[in-house]
C-alpha cells in the first residue's frame, strides 16, 4: 500500500495531467474560431479582389463604351446630314416617279385618244361623201330652205376653219356635234331661224325636234356615239337618178360629210324648214 507521499504525488500528477489537458482543449476551442476567422478573412479578400478586378473590368469597359459614345456623338452631326441627303434624294426620286408616272398616265391617255382618231379617221375615210362641184351646183341651182342650210355646211366644211370643241358654242372657239348642229339650226338661214335663238349650249337636238322615219335633205340623223348630223343626197354620179345617203356635221376631225351609214344610227329628226 502507497504511502501518503506518494498517494499525494500520484493525485498532484493527475491534477496537473488534467490541467494540461484542460489547457490543450481551451487552446484548441479558442484556436479553431481564429483559424476560421482566418479563412473567412481571406476569403472575404479574395472575394474584395475579385470584385476590384470586375470594378476594373466594368470600368474599362464603361470608358470604352463612353469612348463610342464620343465618337458616335462626332459622328451623329455628319450621319443626320447625310440621312437629310438621303431623304431629299429619297423625297427627288419619288417626285419624280411621281411625274413619270402622271406623265406616262397623260401619254398612254392621248396614245389612246390618237388611236380612237386614227380609228375614227379609218372609218371617216372609208365612208367619205365628196363635196365636189356637182354637189355645188345642185345646191346652188336650188333656193330651198333645206339647199341653204346645206351650203352653209358646206361652205364651213370646205373652209376648213371651225374647229372640234367639246361644250365650244361658236365658229371661233369651236363646236361638238350637237351644239353645231343647234347652232347650224339657229344661223344658217339669215333672219330665220329654224329653232328658237333661246335654246342655249348643250340643248339636244332630239329633245328638240320631232323624230321622222324618211329623213329628207336637211333633216337630222343622230347616231349611239352622239355624232349629230344634217341629212342629204347626192347622185351617185353626174345625171343618175340613184342617190347616195350622206350626212355632214361636226366631229374630231372638223365638218365631214360621211356616207348615212358610217356609224350606229340611231333616228332622224324632222327639222321646220319654212
Amino acid at each position: 500500500m502507497d504511502s501518503p507521499e506518494e498517494q499525494l504525488e500520484s493525485l498532484s500528477k493527475k491534477i496537473e495531467e488534467r490541467e494540461q489537458l484542460a489547457r490543450r482543449r481551451a487552446w484548441f476551442i479558442t484556436l479553431i474560431p481564429i483559424v476560421f476567422a482566418g479563412l473567412f478573412l481571406t476569403y472575404t479578400i479574395w472575394q474584395i479582389a475579385q470584385a476590384e478586378l470586375k470594378l476594373a473590368q466594368k470600368t474599362s469597359e464603361l470608358a470604352g463604351v463612353e469612348n463610342e459614345i464620343t465618337v458616335l456623338r462626332t459622328q451623329l452631326p455628319e450621319a443626320q446630314a447625310t440621312l437629310g441627303a438621303m431623304q431629299a434624294v429619297t423625297d427627288k426620286l419619288q417626285a419624280d416617279l411621281s411625274q413619270s408616272e402622271s406623265a406616262l398616265a397623260t401619254a398612254t391617255a392621248q396614245l389612246s385618244e390618237t388611236q380612237k382618231e386614227l380609228d375614227a379617221a379609218r372609218v371617216f375615210a372609208q365612208n367619205s361623201c365628196p363635196i365636189d362641184e356637182m354637189v355645188l351646183k345642185e345646191y346652188t341651182s336650188n333656193y330651198t330652205p333645206q339647199a341653204q342650210a346645206l351650203l352653209y355646211l358646206i361652205g364651213a366644211q370646205l373652209d376648213k376653219k371651225v374647229p372640234w370643241n367639246p361644250g365650244g358654242f361658236s365658229e371661233t372657239a369651236g363646236f361638238d356635234s350637237p351644239n353645231f348642229a343647234l347652232y347650224v339650226l339657229q344661223n344658217a338661214i339669215p333672219g330665220f331661224p329654224l329653232v328658237s335663238a333661246e335654246y342655249q349650249p348643250g340643248a339636244l337636238p332630239w329633245n328638240i325636234l320631232q323624230p321622222t322615219a324618211a329623213p329628207q335633205d336637211g333633216d337630222i340623223v343622230y347616231y349611239q356615239s352622239g355624232y349629230t348630223m344634217f341629212y342629204y343626197e347626192l347622185p351617185i354620179s353626174y345625171g343618175a337618178a340613184e342617190k347616195m345617203k350622206c350626212v355632214i356635221g361636226m366631229a374630231p376631225l372638223g365638218i365631214i360629210s360621211q356616207q348615212l351609214g358610217f356609224a350606229e344610227y340611231l333616228g332622224a329628226l324632222k327639222v321646220p324648214y319654212p
